[in-house]
This record gives C-alpha cells, structure tokens and sequence, in this order.
C-alpha cells in the first residue's frame, strides 16, 4: 500500500512539474503574429511593422513634400487633381533609409482637412509612374500597405477631376468591352472600383455607376454613339 502511494505521489509531481515547464515554454515563445507601431509625430503618420521587421527600425520619418522635382513629378502623373504629397522613410541607426522591407508594413496616413474621404485614392510615385494602392478608410485616415521607404499621395478625386477617360475603367487608354464588364461586375457587387475607375465607370455623370454605364460603353465601343 505504501508502494502504491509513493508511485501516485511520484507520477503527480512528475506531472507538475512538466505541466508547469510546457506552460514556462508556451509563455516564453515569441507572438510571431504581434507588431510594433511606430509614429511620425508631427504629421500623425503611423507604420505598423511584423516583429521581425521592427527590431531593423529605429524611427519612422516623414514629411511632406509642397515643391520641387519630386512635387513636380507628382503634379505632372496626377494632372489636375488636387493631392497632397509625402516621403514616408523606415530609418536605422539614425540615417539609414531602409529602400525594402523583407515584410510588407501597414501604413496610417491622416486624410488632410478638406479632403472628401469618401473619393480619396492612394498612389505611390515611383519610376516616374503614380501606381494606385489599393487601402481602407478607417474613420479619418487612410490604411494602406507598404514594402519599404517612398513617396505616398493621397488624392482627392473629387476636386478637378481632368484626367479620367470616360469609360476607360480599366486605364488601359481604350474604351473597350472589358470596361463594360467592369462596371457591371462592380454592379453586382463582385468588384469594388477605386475612387479613380469609379470616375471613370460613371460615364453619363450621375453621381452613380450602374448597368446604364455598361451600355453607354457597349456603345461607345460599338460606335453607335
């Protein structure tokens, strides 16, 4: 009998102690899933960066940019909407600028007073190109992805919109069925449209994109109008 209380008291501390040393373990592990914030003050911008990224960050700079080339470039690919410019840099041992990530960071950008919210656009002027960014509205700023340092406009597309080809939902420069198709995918709600190809899709300027849209651009294609 004594024998069998000495096993039962064994196997029960055994058991402790390796209970208690799986769970030192589970809380010793790194949350590979966690992320560090980091904030520009002075703007308000934040950058959201994967753990293993932010330990190769010091700070994150920015500022925004009002002339110069780089304005200029911008204002050229952007026409004439109204947009606001900046240079958004992940920066190591104090100067640093660090051109890539190996992991893509979540970028916070303030919408700027006045802007419309609901038709603001995000492109990254890069190569002497203005590539949209696809990006979510949350509230009063605009979220988006980034896989390193750049150049970043939000645009108001609401204001001076000169540029946009009617019709030309896919910016492929041509009014073409694929367009069509476009809008009537965004009709039924398997595409959602960016600010821009919302212009675009909105060829008999209602305000609205609709299947009286596709038609138009059936049309126009088929040169009946």
């Amino acid at each position: 009998m004594k024998k069998a209380f000495s096993f039962l008291a064994l196997f029960l501390t055994v058991l402790l102690i390796t209970t208690h040393g799986f769970s030192a373990l589970a809380a010793d592990a790194p949350d590979t899933q966690s992320a560090i914030t980091l904030t520009e003050p002075r703007l308000g911008i934040k950058a959201k960066l994967p753990n293993e990224e932010a330990f190769k960050v010091l700070r994150l700079g920015a500022y925004e940019i009002v002339d110069g080339v780089d304005f200029e470039v911008a204002d050229n690919l952007l026409g004439d909407f109204v947009f606001s410019l900046f240079n958004i840099m992940f920066i190591r041992n104090q100067t640093e600028v660090l051109e890539q990530l190996g992991s893509p960071a979540q970028i916070f950008l303030p919408i700027p007073e006045g802007y419309n919210a609901q038709k603001c656009a995000v492109f990254r002027i890069t190569d002497g190109r203005a590539v949209e960014t696809d990006f979510t509205l949350n509230g009063s700023e605009l979220s988006f992805t980034a896989n390193g340092s750049g150049l970043f406009a939000i645009v108001d597309t609401s204001k001076k919109p000169q540029q946009v080809l009617p019709g030309d939902v896919n910016f492929d420069g041509k009014i073409r069925s694929d367009d069509a198709r476009l809008v009537l995918r965004a009709v039924a709600k398997l595409e959602t449209l960016t600010p821009f190809k919302e212009l675009a899709a909105d060829i008999d300027k209602n305000g609205k994109v609709n299947a009286a849209d596709a038609r138009k651009i059936l049309r126009i294609y088929a040169k009946l109008e």
